[in-house]
C-alpha cells in the first residue's frame, strides 16, 4: 500500500510540475498578450484623443460662430420691433390722415357731379348711368 500511496505522491508532484510549467506558460502567453494589447489600446486611445480634440476644437468654433449669429438675429430682431413699434405709432396716424384726405375728394368729387350733373341736365346723368349697367 505504500508503495502505491508513494507513486501517487510522485504522480501528483510531477503533475505539480507540469502544473507550474503550464502555468508559467500561461502567465508569460497572457503577459504578451495583455503588452499588445496595452500597445494597441494606446494607439487608438491617442487617435482618438487626436479626433476628440480636432471635433472639439470645431465645436468651439461652431459655438463662437453660433453666438455672432445669435446676436447678429438679436439686433436684427431688436431693429424689427423698434420699426414695427413706429409703424404702429405712426400708422394710425397716417391712416387716418389718409382717410380725412379721402373723404375731402369724396366730398369734392361729388359737389363737381352735382354741379356738372346740373348743367348737363340730371336726366342725362341717370341715362348714363343705366346705359352702363
Amino acid at each position: 500500500m505504500e508503495e502505491i500511496l508513494k507513486a501517487i505522491k510522485l504522480l501528483e508532484e510531477k503533475f505539480d510540475k507540469k502544473f507550474d510549467v503550464m502555468e508559467e506558460k500561461f502567465d508569460k502567453k497572457f503577459d504578451e498578450m495583455e503588452e499588445k494589447f496595452e500597445k494597441k489600446f494606446d494607439v487608438i486611445e491617442a487617435k482618438f484623443d487626436k479626433k476628440f480634440d480636432v471635433m472639439e476644437e470645431k465645436f468651439e468654433v461652431m459655438e463662437d460662430n453660433f453666438k455672432v449669429q445669435f446676436k447678429k438675429v438679436t439686433t436684427q430682431l431688436n431693429r424689427m420691433e423698434t420699426t414695427i413699434n413706429n409703424v404702429a405709432q405712426t400708422s394710425n396716424e397716417d391712416n387716418v390722415a389718409i382717410l380725412k384726405r379721402i373723404d375731402s375728394n369724396t366730398k369734392n368729387i361729388n359737389h363737381d357731379i352735382e354741379f356738372l350733373s346740373e348743367v348737363t341736365g340730371k336726366h342725362e346723368l341717370y341715362f348714363k348711368r343705366l346705359g352702363k349697367n
